[in-house]
């Protein structure tokens, strides 16, 4: 069972090369997302992924991730 948290602190402290380095993560999507910012361009199936890319597309602006994406 996948413990809250491992991802997250492991991903923080930067010290992973490859997301297989990272507690918990197998999945090419949660790498698009989380490394590669890919979010837009991916279509989630898990819900807390979904949860966490539709919380992105409401607050991208106040994130100032659509001049980002629109510069690139």
């Amino acid at each position: 069972m996948l413990k809250r948290g491992y991802f997250i602190e492991d991903y923080l402290k930067g010290e992973w090369i490859t997301p297989s380095d990272l507690y918990g993560i197998k999945v090419w999507l949660r790498y698009r997302i989380f490394c590669l910012g890919q979010w837009r361009d991916v279509r989630p199936t898990d819900i807390m992924l979904r949860i966490y890319q539709d919380w992105l597309f409401t607050n991208q602006k106040a994130l100032k991730l659509l001049e980002t994406y629109q510069s690139q």
